[in-house]
């Protein structure tokens, strides 16, 4: 997991990806930065059709992706994506997914 962990989100969705249901959250707390629940919440759309549309099929067992950042590149990713962070049904992280923005 990154080094800068998520300490609270906000659910903003509950799709279904590869025949399962996955709620969507976006951070609002890291151990880095807070950001208040309404900027959170306006990054509901573009994460949420970034998760939809990419063609990667979620790790196992994911309940749960949080978007911690903004949509973004980076040096690793030069595309502009969102870093979405999964979970399993008991909280337990299991591994950061890069989903492209358009």
């Amino acid at each position: 997991m990154s080094a800068n962990q998520i300490v609270k989100s906000v659910n903003v969705a509950t799709i279904t990806k590869g025949g399962k249901q996955v709620v969507l959250a976006v951070a609002t707390q890291t151990q880095k930065w807070n950001r208040t629940e309404a900027v959170a919440r306006s990054q509901e759309p573009g994460f949420k059709k970034s998760v939809l549309e990419s063609p990667t099929a979620l790790p196992a067992g994911t309940t749960k992706v949080v978007s911690r950042d903004n949509k973004h590149s980076s040096a690793a990713d030069p595309r502009d994506h969102y870093s979405g962070c999964c979970y399993d049904a008991n909280g337990n992280f299991i591994q950061t997914e890069h989903f492209v923005a358009e």
